[in-house]
């Protein structure tokens, strides 16, 4: 497992498709809007807003991001016969699977520390800096952390589950897109502009429990919750994630 990790690490860390992820979108992606609205305030001579609102927009797409960047490089290993040589050297099941799901954690914590030294560099040198304070911005990017990690391990099982084919390519990001969409209808009838919830009952019960237990909805503007909430939502697809992963994949015919 060790020697499998190390091997899966390293060849994460030589990986273009990795560094293009921390470059192209957790550093100029997230860096880009303050870009823009620096641009504008040299020709309106406004002046620069608070980057506070840039710290809850930029994990509204990191899911995306994280799922294209985990297909595109564990389905890799199945189309170039890695996971078949792994079995054939007499790699266990569970060793290749639990290898990948933490190679590729650690790939979302990296991508998510990108991103958040991306706007804090956007934010005080193209920016009017934080509202929030340093401690208060490290406490909400490790709610963030929590819920890319929980997502990363998520889609890290899908492909296995799914066994590395076509569908895997996209299933994962195309989770996360609907779970965008999903969290904007969820958050506007709860939090309305009115102030006034105007759901109840049972559609009230059931958007509360996915605004407070989803980790896709955690990563959807600032935080809302306690610790327990990031933990146990984040915790429990995880849990879900490795066991159903495990339990299929060492059944699934590798081709």
């Amino acid at each position: 497992m060790y020697r499998m990790l190390c091997g899966d690490l390293r060849r994460l860390f030589k990986s273009k498709i990795f560094y293009m992820a921390l470059v192209l979108y957790a550093f100029i992606y997230t860096s880009s809007t303050p870009f823009i609205m620096w641009v504008i305030g040299l020709f309106t001579h406004q002046a620069p807003d608070y980057a506070d609102m840039e710290l809850k927009g930029q994990p509204g797409t990191a899911a995306i991001a994280i799922s294209i960047f985990i297909a595109t490089f564990i389905i890799k290993e199945f189309s170039e016969g890695a996971i078949r040589n792994k079995l054939s050297s007499g790699a266990k099941r569970s060793e290749i699977f639990l290898s990948s799901v933490i190679t590729m954690s650690v790939a979302a914590v990296m991508i998510q520390a990108v991103s958040l030294l991306s706007i804090i560099i956007s934010g005080n040198t193209l920016m009017a800096g934080f509202l929030s304070s340093p401690k208060e911005i490290i406490v909400m990017n490790v709610y963030y952390i929590i819920a890319v990690v929980s997502i990363a391990i998520f889609d890290t099982a899908l492909i296995y589950i799914l066994g590395g084919n076509h569908v895997s390519l996209f299933v994962g990001a195309v989770i996360s897109v609907i779970m965008k969409l999903a969290a904007i209808m969820v958050l506007e009838d709860l939090y309305p502009e009115t102030g006034e919830t105007l759901i109840s009952g049972s559609r009230l019960a059931v958007f509360s429990f996915i605004d407070k237990y989803i980790p896709y909805m955690h990563l959807a503007g600032f935080p809302r919750f306690g610790w327990s909430a990031y933990v146990i939502g984040g915790g429990g697809l995880i849990m879900l994630s490795l066991l159903i992963g495990l339990v299929v994949f060492e059944k699934k015919d590798i081709k």
